[in-house]
């Protein structure tokens, strides 16, 4: 029996929210995504929300995908990300809201020009203290700079799962030196509330095998998921860009999701 394997991220989207100079159309709808994971051999996914452009309504999108592939897919809905339009009502009400439709994490963007204080705004803590409470993860859209806001919030709220997107946003093309950006990562490494999605690779260039081998280190497998990050930087979930690890490759998102492990 093949291994199971599932795909801690990717998104859907019914219009393709990147113009073309930036990223060529493809179809991102879900019925593409669940068929290409049939021919790849990834069991699930998580569908990461991202409410961009023209697609504000990604949150209902993606809820009704997983309503249509229910042992297919999994949310974790767009809640206070960067791009989010002000919303008067308090964090812990629209998370609640969220919650109703029986979510096992969120996704909170951070910008590249946020220093990540947003995540310690007092208003916030009543939510992620009720994620905390009820198993909720946050995906977190991180950058390496954002590394003493992220440890601050993993010490005031201890029980929270918080999930870093991308080997904790580290990219080729930022202005910090990659061997500084792995270091602000690897400096959380002792925060045992937070993992790290094994994602976006393409974004390291040719250091992808060295930042890999390092968090790896750092963290352990236990602490890391594979994602393809389908379809922004992947044109298929390929598992064979996954490590051999089992728990990247599916018990660590199993635990987060509440699914059998060892199967």
């Amino acid at each position: 029996m093949t291994p199971p394997v599932i795909d801690a991220h990717v998104h859907a989207w019914p219009r393709w929210p990147y113009p073309p100079s930036v990223q060529p159309p493809a179809d991102a709808r879900a019925e593409r995504l669940v068929a290409l994971m049939d021919r790849a051999g990834v069991e699930r996914a998580v569908l990461v929300g991202a409410q961009i452009t023209h697609n504000e309504d990604n949150n209902a999108y993606l809820f009704a995908a997983r309503s249509r592939f229910p042992d297919r897919l999994a949310v974790f809905p767009d809640h206070d990300s960067y791009w989010s339009p002000p919303d008067p009502a308090p964090p812990l009400d629209r998370l609640a809201a969220l919650a109703r439709h029986g979510i096992a994490g969120i996704s909170v963007y951070l910008g590249d020009d946020e220093n990540g204080d947003r995540l310690l705004d007092p208003r916030r803590d009543a939510a992620f203290a009720h994620a905390a409470g009820h198993g909720i993860a946050v995906g977190l859209g991180m950058r390496p700079w954002h590394a003493p806001a992220v440890r601050r919030l993993t010490e005031r709220h201890p029980t929270l799962t918080v999930l870093g997107h991308h080997l904790g946003g580290i990219k080729a093309r930022f202005a910090m030196e990659i061997g500084d950006q792995l270091d602000a990562v690897v400096s959380l490494a002792d925060r045992p509330n937070l993992l790290l999605k094994l994602s976006g690779l393409d974004y390291l260039g040719r250091h992808a095998g060295r930042v890999v081998a390092e968090l790896r280190d750092a963290y352990g497998p236990e602490r890391l998921c594979w994602g393809s990050n389908w379809p922004v930087t992947a044109a298929t979930p390929d598992i064979a860009r996954a490590p051999a690890d089992e728990p990247i490759r599916y018990s660590t998102m199993a635990r987060l999701l509440r699914l059998p492990e060892g199967r």
